[in-house]
């Protein structure tokens, strides 16, 4: 992380709990790596989604993962999702 330090900020806490900590569309780029159990993808995401910005970008890591790849294609569903085959990231188009 050193290269990007300055431009981010480090929590020790759940992705839940951190999540609460911020406004509605109030962020460019959130990149989740948390657990890789479908529900907890799914959980991750829906509470991440809402705080990022139209036209933000909302992202994920170990897309190889079934559960990982399933959660975001099903919460994602109507969103446009570019993947590398090890990340997954969305342009946010809809509320």
């Amino acid at each position: 992380m050193k290269p990007a330090e300055g431009y981010y900020t480090p929590l020790k806490m759940t992705s839940l709990d951190a999540a609460k900590l911020y406004e509605d569309a109030s962020l460019d780029f959130v990149f989740i790596d948390a657990s890789h159990e479908y529900e907890d993808v799914k959980n991750d995401i829906n509470a991440w989604l809402p705080k990022v910005k139209m036209g933000g970008v909302i992202a994920g890591h170990d897309y190889p993962w079934e559960s990982v790849a399933k959660a975001v294609h099903e919460v994602l569903a109507d969103e446009i999702i570019r993947t590398n085959n090890i990340c997954w990231a969305v342009i946010k188009t809809k509320k």
